[in-house]
């Protein structure tokens, strides 16, 4: 089953993140980062209701899948669980949000510009 775009576009960006964790093999220095990015981002975390060994758990078990197995076994846990669901359409939604700004910013240095990006988003 297919999702859409910005969906699909989150979980490889999660696969990504799974494999960019995994490789911090230490786990103590995998324990530390995943807290420093609990303190950044605290709604992620909490809303998949686990604590940050049973995360580094979770990523260890998720690499140990390929990226068609791991990409399959999200969508099916997209479809089910509204954790997953608000998690990926949220960071969707602020990715939105960072286009947006930086595109007032282009409006500001340069009307033209923005117009044709505008104009470009709505000929796709």
């Amino acid at each position: 089953m297919q999702l859409n775009s910005k969906i699909e576009k989150e979980i490889d960006k999660f696969i990504k993140y799974i494999r960019k964790t995994n490789s911090i093999t230490d786990d103590q220095q995998l324990e530390f980062f995943l807290t420093v990015m609990y303190n950044r981002n605290p709604d992620t975390y909490t809303s998949l209701g686990v604590d940050i060994p049973g995360h580094v758990q979770f990523i260890r078990e998720m690499a140990k899948y390929t990226d068609d197995q791991l990409r399959d076994k999200l969508r099916k846990q997209y479809n089910q669980d509204l954790a997953i669901q608000d998690i990926f359409e949220n960071n969707s939604k602020r990715q939105a949000i960072r286009e947006m700004t930086d595109a007032a910013k282009d409006y500001k240095s340069n009307p033209k510009l923005f117009a044709r990006k505008v104009d470009s988003e709505f000929r796709r």
